[in-house]
């Protein structure tokens, strides 16, 4: 069951995948974007953008890592954990992603990054001396207690740096979300490994910690786009000489109100506000 549930979900992925190549209309339609799930409430867009790719390479590194380690979390722990961990790391990146780059309307991003360090992770967590293969360099192991935070440490870096085509922030949500399920499932094989699992623990919190109370560390002003995949977008709030013409003024108003949204709720609009709102989303 564990095999057949793999190979479905790599065969969804790759169908996805393929479908979106061909129709670029999908991939717009389904990719993560920040205004689209914010503003206009399209919170599909956080679970359909796991299925999709920027290109076949993606595609294949993302679809090979998680056959490599889901068999064999499935086979060691069973398929109701490996299924729902993928489905919480999907989720996990996503949110991650959203709140890290909230203030970046035309961030998008497409990938299954967030689940495949989810599972990765959760076997971490549970089997700290697994070996883990760096792909590029064959014959090469290191320990899956040294690689977590390796891999968390790269996150952090590329989170406050964002000066990549990498999505760190999803990698990193699904990371944590892989590290606390598997200690939250099975506590006491996790305990058993506790000094183990200390530095990566340890680097996560600190990790948080800066993207949601230091967030004058994050470059968000000038977030380049995506998750292991997209395309390169402007500052939208990079507007250049200032004109008073009626389009930097409507930019200028939405950039307040979603501000205010993101500080105090959408709920705290007045009727003047949501009447911009809705007027940028009916675009």
């Amino acid at each position: 069951m564990t095999e057949i549930f793999i190979m479905t979900v790599c065969g969804i992925v790759g169908a996805f995948t393929y479908f979106a190549f061909r129709d670029p209309r999908l991939m717009e339609k389904f990719r993560f974007h920040t205004d689209s799930i914010l503003v206009k409430k399209e919170y599909y867009r956080m679970f359909s953008s796991g299925f999709l790719h920027v290109d076949w390479m993606h595609f294949g590194l993302n679809m090979f890592a998680f056959y490599t380690f889901a068999m064999g979390v499935g086979m060691a722990f069973g398929l109701e954990h490996l299924m729902l961990v993928t489905l919480f790391g999907l989720l996990g990146g996503s949110l991650l992603s959203l709140y890290v780059h909230r203030n970046n309307g035309n961030y998008t991003a497409v990938g299954f990054s967030g689940a495949v360090s989810a599972v990765v992770c959760y076997s971490v967590a549970l089997l700290p001396h697994l070996g883990i293969g760096l792909i590029f360099i064959p014959g090469l192991y290191i320990e899956g207690w040294m690689f977590a935070p390796l891999f968390m440490l790269y996150s952090l870096y590329g989170i406050v740096k964002q000066h990549d085509n990498i999505g760190h922030a999803a990698h990193a949500g699904g990371a944590i979300i892989g590290l606390l399920y598997g200690i939250g499932a099975m506590p006491d094989v996790a305990t058993k490994h506790l000094l183990y699992l200390l530095p990566v623990v340890v680097i996560s919190a600190i990790l948080l910690f800066i993207v949601f109370f230091r967030q004058d560390m994050l470059l968000t002003r000038k977030t380049r786009n995506r998750d292991h995949n997209r395309r390169i977008v402007t500052d939208k709030r990079d507007y250049g000489p200032a004109r008073p013409n009626k389009a930097l003024q409507e930019a200028a108003n939405l950039d307040e109100v979603l501000d205010k949204i993101n500080s105090t709720g959408i709920e705290s609009l007045s009727a003047a506000e949501r009447r911009i709102l809705d007027r940028h989303a009916r675009k």
